[in-house]
């Protein structure tokens, strides 16, 4: 009799930890639900603003840009004097134009118009839009007129990225007097965008990193073109100029020697009193004349011919009545579950909200682009985790041990699962990328998810 006592006090005690830790399981669950669908709000400039990151959507849902860039058919005119000496048209007097030869000259080569050059713009196109951050994009080539067509998301960065894709990025740095290069871009190694405190505020700074005989030239460079004091205390720069597709960046000199083969830059106004959007904006214009430094130069002079936005076939009726349906099924699903199962059905169903919140909020994180494929990975991965927990609850009446047992046959389903995705992850195609970066943090996720949350709920619901 004091034996039955003592078990029976025991199972109260038993009893009252397994509860609590049910409890405490639901409340994580409450506070990971109210994150991910209500979101975090801080104060941001009197209004009340959701810190989480927005879902990164593809095209099919926010819409896209369609343009082309063509090749420029512009034909210059250039005049010569006796000597054969180039003229400036600016410096020729009105209506002495006939005292020298004129000679048309079109802005791009007949001999530079072939497939070789155009599918090189296409590659150029390529590197930038992955060097701008563009992971959703289509490109293609007109193989005859060479003319690139691409496709990319519409947002307010598009426009930037457009004007990047014309832009030809024949950088060098030249005599400013006489003109004559000292070096070009094709002696860059890399270009990195950095900031940095001086006294008067922070500064943005591009640092542009040259090759072994890049660094070797810079050296002169800076050796020769410094400033320097006569006789008599007079000041006289030699100066260089830093050019971008014939116009000149900067005008400088050397203060001293470079020996490391690395030109700092630096990018806007320094002041105490910039904001931060300020500080932003320069800091964009930097990246982007990196990513111009960073790709090769366009063999051939483009303009922009279309620019038109695309709007998505999912208008937001057709997401309302698919969100419908979702949560009709859902809800079915639900209820059935309950019925049959009870409480170990009410349990196996805030576990997988949980699980879906978990998800929405690791999404947001890591800068998935979800597609349709992408949605459906998670409505996949909802189903697999909803067959995982109620297989356990099926063995669990007759196998104590049913969770782990379970855990480790759905394990061999779940690795080879996870495998396949990571091999999806670097396929080119953005639906299938999307389709297995989705479902491996999906699975990642399920697993250890139900090991720390999935296992409380089941395996304390008994008592």
């Amino acid at each position: 009799m004091i034996q039955n006592y003592y078990n029976l006090g025991g199972n109260k005690v038993k009893a009252k930890n397994n509860t609590l830790k049910i409890i405490l399981a639901i409340l994580v669950i409450i506070l990971i639900s109210l994150i991910s669908f209500v979101g975090i709000f801080a104060k941001d400039k009197n209004r009340m603003k959701n810190i989480l990151p927005d879902y990164k959507l593809g095209m099919e849902f926010k819409g896209g840009r369609v343009f082309n860039i063509k090749i420029d058919d512009t034909i210059n005119t250039e005049y010569y004097d006796k000597d054969g000496n180039k003229i400036e048209s600016s410096n020729i007097e009105e209506g002495k134009e006939d005292e020298y030869t004129k000679k048309e000259v079109p802005v791009n080569s007949e001999d530079l118009l072939n497939d070789d050059n155009f599918e090189k713009t296409k590659n150029i196109v390529e590197d930038r839009l992955t060097l701008l951050g563009v992971t959703e994009y289509e490109i293609r080539k007109n193989s005859v007129a060479g003319e690139i067509y691409v496709t990319i998301p519409d947002n307010k960065y598009a426009d930037t990225i457009i004007s990047q894709m014309v832009t030809r990025a024949d950088f060098k740095i030249v005599d400013t007097e006489d003109k004559h290069e000292l070096l070009t871009k094709d002696r860059i190694k890399d270009v990195k965008v950095g900031y940095g405190n001086t006294g008067t505020g922070t500064s943005i700074f591009l640092n542009i990193q040259f090759d072994k005989e890049g660094t070797e030239k810079l050296r002169e460079i800076s050796k020769n073109y410094i400033a320097s004091t006569d006789e008599q205390g007079n000041e006289t720069k030699k100066q260089v100029d830093l050019v971008l597709d014939g116009e000149t960046l900067l005008s400088t000199h050397f203060d001293e020697e470079v020996k490391d083969g690395i030109l700092q830059l630096s990018m806007g106004n320094t002041s105490t009193t910039q904001t931060s959007e300020q500080l932003q904006e320069y800091l964009n214009q930097a990246s982007n004349l990196a990513v111009l430094l960073k790709t090769d130069t366009l063999p051939l002079t483009y303009k922009l011919d279309t620019n038109l936005y695309v709007q998505s076939e999912i208008t937001s009726d057709v997401l309302n009545v698919m969100l419908i349906i979702t949560l009709v099924v859902s809800a079915i699903i639900t209820v059935f579950t309950i019925i049959k199962y009870k409480k170990l059905g009410l349990f196996s169903i805030i576990g997988i909200i949980g699980y879906i919140a978990t998800l929405l909020i690791a999404l947001r994180y890591t800068n998935v682009v979800i597609t349709i494929a992408g949605i459906l990975a998670i409505i996949l991965s909802v189903i697999m985790n909803y067959i995982y927990i109620i297989e356990i609850i099926k063995n669990k009446k007759n196998d104590t041990k049913s969770f782990k047992n379970v855990s480790i046959k759905f394990l061999g389903i779940y690795i080879p699962c996870l495998i396949i995705s990571i091999v999806f992850s670097f396929i080119k195609y953005l639906p299938i990328a999307s389709f297995g970066m989705v479902m491996f943090w999906a699975l990642a996720i399920m697993i250890v998810y139900n090991l720390v949350i999935t296992r409380v709920l089941m395996s304390n619901s008994e008592n």
